[in-house]
């Protein structure tokens, strides 16, 4: 069997996750963080510095 990856964006990973009532919860869980850090870096929201958030490299790692 062919265990290929494949690469996306964080925006659409976060609409699969989204289209196919995925927990974002148990994501988070997984992957030792905060549910509600987890959720604003999917949508994006502002960081106390007025900038978008983002997973890092190392939070990438986790969530795959």
């Amino acid at each position: 069997m062919d265990t290929a990856k494949v690469k996306m964006t964080q925006d659409v990973l976060y609409k699969y996750l989204t289209d196919h009532d995925v927990k974002i919860s148990r994501i988070a869980e997984l992957m030792g963080l905060g549910p509600n850090f987890v959720i604003s870096c999917f949508r994006h929201n502002n960081n106390s510095h007025g900038n978008p958030r983002y997973f890092s490299l190392e939070n990438i790692q986790k969530l795959n």
